[in-house]
C-alpha cells in the first residue's frame, strides 16, 4: 500500500509540475488557470482517500458495526523485527435484519491480545461448521472532554510509532467487539 501511495504522489507531483509550466508559460485566462490548478489539487486528495478501495488490499478503515465473519488471520507482534502485529478479517456487512448488504471485504486491524483471543474462539466455531456474526458495541458512556482528548493523543502517538507512511491507524477500542452464532435473517411480515 505504501508503494502505491508513494507512486501516486510522484505521479501527481509530476502532473503538478507540468501544470505549473503550462499555467506560467501560456496566455490562457486566469479563471482557467485557477480552475485547472484547483482540480489537480482536489484530485490528489480524492485519489489518496480512494486508494483504500483498491480491490485485493485490506481496508484499514473501521469495519461495519454488524458483520458475518468468514475467516481471520492473526499476526502477532514481533519485537525482534519491530513488527507491530495485525489482525486481518474477511467479513461481510449485515443489515439490521441480518441479511448480507454487500460483498465480503478484507479489513486490517491493529493487534490486541483481547481481540486475538476472541478471534481464535470465533475461528474454532467456524471450523466446527457454525456461521459467526460479529458486532462492535458503541460505548454508551461519553468520556469527559479532557479524558477523551488525552486518549486520542495517546492513541495517535502509539499509532505513529507502529505505522509507516501511507497507513492510517484505527483508533477504535476493539475490546467491545463480540462474536456469536449468526442469527437467522428476519423475514418481513406478509401484507394481504
Amino acid at each position: 500500500m505504501t508503494i502505491v501511495v508513494l507512486g501516486l504522489s510522484v505521479a501527481y507531483a509530476v502532473l503538478a509540475l507540468l501544470l505549473g509550466v503550462v499555467v506560467l508559460s501560456t496566455r490562457i485566462p486566469i479563471a482557467v488557470k485557477i480552475i485547472s490548478t484547483g482540480s489537480v489539487v482536489a484530485l490528489i486528495f480524492v485519489t489518496y482517500w480512494g486508494i483504500a478501495e483498491i480491490r485485493g488490499l485490506p481496508s484499514d478503515t473501521s469495519p461495519p458495526k454488524l458483520f458475518r465473519l468468514h475467516w481471520a488471520r492473526v499476526v502477532e507482534p514481533n519485537k525482534v523485527s519491530d513488527v507491530p502485529g495485525s489482525i486481518f478479517l474477511w467479513i461481510e456487512e449485515l443489515d439490521e435484519h441480518n441479511y448480507p448488504s454487500g460483498l465480503p471485504r478484507a479489513y486490517r486491524l491493529p493487534f490486541s491480545r483481547d481481540l486475538a483471543d476472541a478471534i481464535q474462539s470465533a475461528l474454532a466455531a467456524i471450523s466446527d461448521g457454525e456461521e459467526v456474526a460479529g458486532q462492535i458495541e458503541e460505548d454508551v458512556a461519553e468520556l469527559e472532554t479532557s479524558e477523551r482528548l488525552a486518549l486520542e493523543i495517546s492513541t495517535e502517538e502509539e499509532g505513529n510509532a507502529n505505522s509507516s507512511m501511507g497507513e492510517r491507524v484505527i483508533a477504535v477500542d476493539f475490546g467491545d467487539i463480540s462474536f456469536r452464532a449468526l442469527p437467522a435473517p428476519e423475514t418481513p411480515e406478509k401484507i394481504n
